[in-house]
């Protein structure tokens, strides 16, 4: 019998929280969004409160960021109870539980593996009935506001460490372009 899931984030057309198939009982912040969001995509892995805070306040100090992490956290245990038992907080790290919590982005993940798997394995009836249901799931682009260009880029903070490694190239004869440091330039 399959485990009853806590809570599920939808990403994929829009972001939507439900409890038990209803929507979550108030409104999950936008910070709020984009942290479940961020660890969604990170598939059940542990990820840095330091990277986390660092992603979604750019604009902060460290000191700063760690503290609107925290509060958001608390904010979102608030508005979604469930997610005290959906996200581990072990020490400086978070995570979903993959297990207790859905996601139509883990479900697609799920369906195009075992597509693949059945193409691998020329079962190719499964191979349909896998593609089939991971058209049923997909109901759009991963949620574009959830993730603004400007914060998936590498931190302000960590622009010391990038000129000190330029600076170690350089030294070592594979100089860098510092183009690539601005803003507007693509990774």
């Amino acid at each position: 019998m399959a485990q009853e899931q806590l809570f599920r984030i939808d990403l994929l057309g829009r972001f939507r929280v439900s409890v038990g198939g209803e929507p979550a009982r108030e409104p999950v912040s936008s910070r709020g969004s984009e942290l479940l969001a961020l660890l969604v995509l990170e598939d059940g892995q542990r990820v840095s409160k330091e990277l986390i805070a660092s992603r979604l306040w750019p604009e902060s100090g460290e000191a700063q960021a760690r503290t609107n992490l925290r509060r958001e956290l608390h904010q979102l245990r608030r508005v979604l109870p469930q997610s005290e038992k959906g996200i581990e907080a072990p020490g400086q790290y978070l995570a979903l539980r993959i297990g207790e919590v859905a996601s139509d982005v883990h479900a697609l993940r799920g369906a195009l593996g075992r597509a693949e798997a059945a193409r691998k394995e020329a079962r190719k009836t499964d191979e349909i009935a896998a593609l089939a249901e991971a058209a049923r799931i997909y109901a759009g682009e991963l949620f574009p506001e959830c993730f603004p260009a400007r914060r998936l880029r590498e931190p302000a903070a960590s622009g010391s460490a990038r000129l000190a490694t330029m600076e170690a190239r350089r030294q070592e004869g594979t100089e860098e372009d510092l183009s690539d440091l601005s803003p507007s330039s693509s990774r």
